[in-house]
């Protein structure tokens, strides 16, 4: 859990705990966030903020740093220049307004 707070910046209250009081095993914490949050995606790849990319499911630290970076250089387009910043997961596609119509590279 504390890599939840420090490295993502969730706070306590935002994370979704079991009726022991720990982390649920059988969901990543992220994406239960995200499923209990929709109103907060699909989020912009090409503009959104660092503490915005880091709530995408699958899309840990040094990855959404690296989409910063390279989105610096050109327009993010597609789900390719999402896995080449070491991003991974099947959350990415929805998760971004400008490519979640566009067809599965499964």
């Amino acid at each position: 859990m504390d890599f939840l707070l420090r490295s993502y910046g969730f706070s306590v209250d935002e994370i979704e705990f079991d009726s022991a009081g720990a982390l649920p095993l059988d969901v990543d914490p992220k994406t239960a966030w995200a499923r209990r949050h929709p109103e907060r995606f699909p989020v912009e790849i090409n503009t959104a903020a660092l503490g915005e990319l880091l709530r995408v499911p699958g899309i840990g630290p040094g990855a959404a740093k690296r989409l910063e970076q390279m989105r610096g250089a050109h327009r993010l387009r597609d789900v390719a220049a999402l896995r080449a910043a070491g991003a991974s997961g099947r959350w990415l596609r929805p998760s971004f307004s400008s490519m979640a119509n566009q067809p599965s590279d499964r």
